[in-house]
């Protein structure tokens, strides 16, 4: 049975005797009932993982760092997601999901036809629950690196501080079969160089004129980064589904495990 996995967003080097943060102690006491001598595994989000043995003083709880792993289990090639905010709290799912798929990142793109709306001190406070699940679910699933929420942007900012090499837009109009696509794709290209590779989801209500106006605009004028817009098939998925099922149709097909 693997060792209980805790975030801890702090340096940590073998031998290291550290006081661990209330929200751990709590979790491995109260919930988990762990006691004096169990073993855990702390990650600090940079890469690999330490062992560690727990101990209890007075209520307080404390780790002895011990060896180090290099283990990151995430995929050879990197993924991200451009997601257009949905309504509610379909962007929890959306991260939880895709962090367990080993995707690096989420981009949340303030679309036209966007309902959700944040700014300010919500967007603030949005943005920091979204990165908390993120990290809840690096401490499930295995990973440690934890997918990385970034800022939010328009879909015209987004497209002007991209470094992708291969941005696959969902759009039920128009679109290459993503499979068909990705095949061309991998046997035209050497596979030497992993490409990064971004997918970009729209809102409930789709993308908007002028956006779809940008993305062809921005497919015909640069030389770096191939821009494509894409379609699963004759279904048309809801916003939460399409990045996920994207997502693993692009892992299957490159073969990142």
């Amino acid at each position: 049975m693997s060792s209980p996995r805790f975030f801890y967003p702090s340096s940590l080097a073998t031998g290291q005797l550290i006081k661990l943060p209330r929200e751990i102690a709590n979790h491995a006491g109260r919930s988990l009932r762990l006691r004096d001598g169990d073993m855990i595994t702390l990650f600090t989000g940079q890469g690999g993982e330490f062992e560690a043995e727990l101990y209890f003083d007075d209520g307080i709880a404390m780790a002895k760092i011990g060896a180090f792993s290099d283990a990151n289990r995430l995929p050879q090639g990197k993924i991200s997601i451009a997601q257009a905010l949905p309504s509610g709290d379909k962007m929890d799912w959306i991260i939880e999901k895709n962090s367990e798929l080993g995707l690096c990142a989420i981009q949340p793109i303030k679309a036209e036809r966007s309902i959700l709306q944040l700014s300010g001190t919500r967007l603030e406070k949005r943005l920091q629950r979204w990165q908390a699940i993120a990290n809840s679910s690096a401490e499930q699933c295995g990973r440690n690196i934890p997918l990385e929420v970034k800022n939010l942007s328009t879909i015209k900012q987004f497209l002007e501080q991209q470094q992708h090499d291969l941005i696959l837009v969902c759009h039920h109009e128009n679109g290459a079969k993503l499979t068909d696509y990705l095949k061309d794709y991998i046997n035209e290209t050497a596979q030497s160089a992993l490409p990064d590779i971004c997918l970009v989801i729209g809102p409930e209500g789709g993308w908007s004129d002028n956006e779809l106006n940008l993305f062809e605009e921005y497919a015909t004028t640069q030389q770096k980064t191939q821009l494509q817009k894409v379609i699963w098939g004759e279904r048309v998925f809801r916003t939460e589904t399409a990045a996920i099922a994207l997502a693993a149709a692009c892992l299957t097909l490159f073969d990142w495990n």
